[in-house]
């Protein structure tokens, strides 16, 4: 299985796809199990399971992939509001 991918990304929305197919991967992998203490306190299912603390590492990595997009999509959007300002500038004068 891989490893989550880190840092950014010259394609980020396609490399989310890919982590979250490696994530539904984790997921369809046989059962391997954590020994959590018998403590009387919720474990939850990442807290028990190898596979399923794995897919949680590969869907947090798609997160913050799709952050990033979403950031180049503002400042793209953003250079292109300034782009159009200073065209409707050049056509007045």
């Amino acid at each position: 299985m891989s490893e989550p991918f880190t840092g950014t990304s010259d394609n980020p929305i396609q490399t989310a796809i890919h982590e979250m197919i490696s994530a539904m991967s984790a997921l369809n992998m046989e059962p391997d199990p954590i020994p959590v203490p018998d403590d009387g306190q919720i474990h939850f299912l990442s807290e028990r399971d190898k596979w399923a603390a794995h897919c949680m590492e590969h869907l947090h990595s798609a997160f913050q992939l799709l952050n990033q997009a979403h950031s180049e999509n503002l400042r793209l959007k953003d250079t292109i509001h300034r782009i159009r300002v200073a065209i409707a500038e050049v056509k007045t004068r």
